[in-house]
């Protein structure tokens, strides 16, 4: 088994749990936001469709 320093296994102490909570963090804000975008797109399809004639042909 390696033996490492002191300082080493300080900074393995400290880094460590930093580094899974940012990156727990950044994936929980990432997701939150995409559904938040999601559902802004939802709610704002039908406004916008509805500013349109409904005698316009809609092409798929």
């Amino acid at each position: 088994m390696t033996k490492y320093s002191l300082r080493a296994r300080m900074m393995i102490l400290i880094l460590a749990p930093t580094l899974i909570i940012g990156l727990l963090l950044s994936t929980f804000f990432v997701i939150h936001r995409s559904n938040q975008l999601q559902d802004q797109l939802a709610s704002a399809g039908p406004v916008l469709l509805s500013r349109f004639p409904p005698s316009l042909p809609i092409r798929w």
